[in-house]
């Protein structure tokens, strides 16, 4: 089905608007994202039920895109962005409202993270579908770390402002300034032109869900080398996980709420200029580049863990997550480039449900691990401090040995060599 309105813009401009559109959007959800993490850590004082939080948003994301796969490429997508930015939405606009009234628990969070998970369940798939639809094959790779300048600038600003805006207008308020960007980006949205790929019409019949649902993970499968980097991305979001369940509570543990917001926006620094690098750099060999990049991210999260100071924690994690965008954008170009574009929503919505299930797990463990296995002699600051950041320095060291592994591994090594363009084969095909 088809979206029956008119607009006017396509192509490079479509994809520039619609980024605009998320920019300003995830603004907004930086800033109910930064609010409620606070809030539940200060309800709670609890580094597991601040990793629940994670686990609530990113549960549903992996469930969800078991099914989101074979809707992403049969429905348009167009109609999939503004379904799933208005459910989004919505759920900000009830939050806010039991705030308001004083009826908000930490129950309400997890459901209504839950449901705004499932929604992004779909949404995350269909963005990463639409890229080579609208950009040129050579610009892929810019295309890659522009639709991350949304997320790290928000990264930066969001923490910054949230923090200015608890202290004058409260979390309530945010909520709903939240709620004004969703419409924003829902608007952008309703202005461009999203074409949809050709379907396999040489089918006698249209193929069984089931077959559509296993599709992503049958054609990783059969290009094995993409089996090889979607284990190694796997469990670089495993590691991705444990880091951000365990720095806001460590951060916490040791100083007040806008010190946080400050190292937030440090740490949004860092991943912006990774952003920009990718952006601006032409790169030959991109998976050399991702392990360079998964050595740089795990040293990173060792240096943070390896004593309860902002000294050392500040600067390792702006190492750490400045390697983010080169291991997501380039891991993403890869499938942009070689894989069909009438299969990139089954890909990527496998690839997603897999990669939110290990970061599910990641945060969970490392909040459990902090919790219980580290667990402090005392109830001070240092002591529970020193319990997060020994899991942090952890979790980075199993991801440096998962890393030089990957480096042994002849067919990720290979991978472009080994798997052809595919826009450059069907460009050239009669």
């Amino acid at each position: 089905m088809s979206l029956p309105l008119s607009r006017s813009v396509s192509g490079a401009s479509a994809f520039y608007l619609i980024i605009f559109g998320q920019l300003v959007s995830l603004l907004g959800s930086g800033l109910t994202s930064f609010g409620l993490s606070v809030w539940v850590f200060r309800e709670s004082g609890s580094t597991l039920a601040y990793s629940i939080v994670l686990v609530a948003i990113l549960l549903p994301v992996a469930l969800g895109s078991f099914f989101a796969g074979p809707l992403v490429d049969r429905w348009d997508r167009r109609w999939i962005l503004l379904l799933t930015d208005s459910t989004s939405s919505l759920m900000t606009l009830v939050l806010a409202l039991l705030y308001s009234t004083d009826q908000l628990q930490i129950g309400h969070v997890y459901l209504a993270l839950f449901v705004s998970g499932i929604a992004l369940s779909f949404q995350i798939p269909a963005q990463q579908a639409i890229v080579p639809l609208l950009v040129q094959k050579e610009k892929l790779d810019r295309a890659a770390g522009l639709s991350q300048l949304p997320g790290t600038v928000s990264e930066i600003v969001a923490p910054l402002l949230a923090g200015a805006l608890l202290v004058s207008v409260g979390l309530g308020r945010i909520f709903f300034i939240d709620f004004a960007t969703f419409l924003i980006g829902i608007l952008t949205i309703f202005l461009v032109d999203i074409p949809s790929p050709q379907r396999d019409t040489s089918l006698v019949e249209e193929p069984k869900f089931i077959e559509e649902f296993t599709a992503g993970f049958r054609y990783l499968w059969v290009h094995r080398p993409f089996l090889y980097l979607t284990g190694y991305i796997t469990l670089m979001v495993f590691t991705l996980g444990a880091y951000y369940a365990l720095y806001p509570p460590l951060i916490l543990s040791l100083a007040s709420d806008s010190v946080l917001g400050i190292v937030n926006a440090l740490v949004g620094v860092g991943s912006l200029i990774g952003a920009i690098l990718l952006g601006i750099w032409k790169f030959k060999k991109r998976v050399r580049a991702i392990l360079l990049a998964g050595i740089l991210m795990s040293l990173g999260g060792m240096f943070a863990g390896m004593q309860p100071t902002l000294f050392l924690i500040v600067p390792g994690l702006v190492l750490a997550f400045g390697t983010v965008p080169f291991l997501i954008g380039l891991n993403r170009a890869l499938y942009q480039l070689k894989a069909p574009p009438a299969l990139l929503g089954r890909i990527f919505a496998f690839r997603l449900a897999v990669g939110t299930g290990a970061q599910t797990i990641g945060a969970l463990l490392a909040g459990f691990i902090a919790e219980n296995v580290f667990k402090p002699v005392s109830v001070d600051t240092l002591a529970v401090g020193q319990g997060i950041a020994f899991t942090l320095l952890l979790f980075g060291w199993l991801f440096l040995i998962t890393t030089l592994i990957a480096f042994t591994i002849a067919p990720l090594r290979q991978l472009e060599q080994r798997l052809p363009d595919f826009q450059e084969d069907y460009r050239q095909a009669p």
